[in-house]
């Protein structure tokens, strides 16, 4: 079989999956005539968004139909020689899913990372090998490019303001200096444990694209500061690509959005 086969057969057969995760998407394990390949078929329906996803859409126009229409050009924006992203076989737009290649690997449940040195370094090379990729537009890789963050930025957390949410000061400075760099590269905007696959003190695979857009290195870096236990290996591998940021302002603004 190949890749169209393949994706006929998952939008004929995708209820036999055996589930091994609901949320946003319901995903699983669907054995076809060529071996099993990984499912994930949208579940949260698009006038029915989270908070999350309502930010993502605002700020950088994305959409559960974008995102798999820009699904091959994800996966070649997060390639790096550190992890691979799982290969996407493809999409079926009408039945609302993508079937990715079956990668090796346990998967990890909390957010936060396991407490490793050699899986921080990696975690380092695999971003910082990916932060040197730089565009001048915010948005879905190879989607429409959204050249007014800035703008859209400010609006949001002044809208959230007004909403009764208080900004701490270094919110303030960063809205009234600017964002320092308007450069943007791929970043996954809910980077933690539970989007990758392990073995030991290994990640294997990076298995979940859903949120990887182009965007501020800042807003990856805040979650990461929140979830890698061992930021100086981290830099370590970080820092063979790029010097690591010294945005303290901008890591503050990011980490404030995500508690929304």
């Amino acid at each position: 079989m190949d890749d169209q086969a393949i994706l006929q057969y998952a939008a004929a057969h995708w209820r036999e999956m055996r589930v091994v995760g609901r949320g946003t998407h319901t995903s699983g394990i669907l054995e076809t005539p060529e071996g099993p390949v990984f499912v994930k078929r949208q579940a949260l329906e698009d006038n029915a968004l989270s908070p999350f996803w309502a930010r993502m859409k605002r700020l950088f126009g994305w959409s559960f139909s974008g995102q798999r229409n820009c699904l091959e050009q994800t996966v070649r924006a997060m390639a790096t020689p550190y992890i691979p992203a799982a290969r996407d076989i493809g999409s079926v737009e009408e039945e609302k899913l993508c079937v990715f290649q079956v990668m090796p690997g346990d998967p990890w449940e909390p957010d936060r990372f396991p407490d490793s040195a050699a899986i921080a370094r990696q975690l380092g090379l695999f971003t910082g090998s990916r932060h040197i990729r730089v565009y001048d537009h915010c948005g879905l890789v190879g989607g429409k490019e959204i050249t007014d963050f800035p703008a859209r930025l400010r609006k949001y957390v002044a809208d959230l303001h007004a909403q009764g949410r208080k900004l701490p000061p270094e919110v303030r400075r960063c809205l009234v200096d600017g964002l320092r760099s308007r450069e943007y590269v791929p970043i996954m905007t809910d980077f933690s444990a539970n989007q990758f696959l392990f073995d030991g003190d290994k990640v294997t695979a990076c298995v979940d694209l859903d949120a990887c857009v182009l965007g501020p290195r800042s807003w990856e870096l805040a979650l990461i500061e929140d979830t890698v236990p061992d930021m100086a290996a981290f830099r370590q591998g970080y820092e063979e690509y790029l010097p690591y940021p010294d945005n303290p302002d901008e890591i503050a603004l990011f980490r404030f959005l995500m508690a929304e």
